[in-house]
């Protein structure tokens, strides 16, 4: 009987030791943790696209509804109103590039390359540097606030797309291509390369 009872208390008191133990070593943080991932390629997308030019692009975006019903005029017109209107500020960025896949090439004494015309790859709003500066959305207006704030961003991307064609960012593209691709081309097969920038066959160079 006192066999059982002092490999009882034993027993008690190693558990009680290594949960001291236990708790120690995790109230300092060094407890390891090991994690368990089960990752899944969802896509696998051919790429063929130089990217050669990044604008970077702030809009400071004012955007309200273009029309207000009559109770809402008449309570404007005498200062008794706050127009519904949401203040953004908005960073984006569009891209210019060259389709690799529709070069064609011509090998003699000198190389000649034709390439597609440069086209902007994409534009985009960084969400994560935008911010609402301020929003107000008026308590007799239909509209609401996160609509006004949507409108905003998509307007503000319109607008970034816009700025960016009327830029020079597709002729800075081309430049960009010949300074990046004519010493590698040059050093690799000893020749002069030529470059001309055309509308090739099977392009899909967009026109807006």
């Amino acid at each position: 009987m006192r066999q059982v009872i002092i490999i009882v208390l034993s027993m008690i008191t190693a558990i009680a030791l290594y949960e001291l133990v236990r708790r120690q070593w995790q109230s300092s943080g060094d407890v390891p943790l090991t994690a368990q991932h089960d990752l899944i390629v969802e896509k696998v997308s051919r790429m063929g696209k130089l990217e050669l030019v990044r604008y970077q692009l702030k809009d400071i975006v004012e955007i309200a509804p273009s029309e207000v019903s009559v109770l809402e005029s008449i309570l404007l017109s005498q200062g008794l109103y706050e127009h519904s209107r949401a203040l953004l500020i908005i960073t984006g960025e569009a891209v210019g590039c060259i389709d690799l896949r529709k070069i064609k090439i011509e090998n003699d004494s000198t190389i000649i390359m034709h390439l597609p015309k440069p086209e902007i790859c994409y534009v985009k709003v960084d969400h994560r540097r935008s911010r609402v500066y301020d929003v107000n959305v008026g308590w007799l207006s239909s509209v609401e606030k996160t609509k006004l704030i949507e409108a905003g961003y998509r307007s503000a991307e319109e607008k970034i797309e816009e700025a960016a064609r009327e830029s020079r960012l597709l002729e800075q593209t081309k430049e960009s291509a010949e300074i990046v691709l004519r010493p590698f081309l040059e050093q690799l097969t000893h020749k002069r390369v030529v470059f001309t920038f055309e509308d090739l066959e099977g392009s899909t160079i967009p026109d807006r």
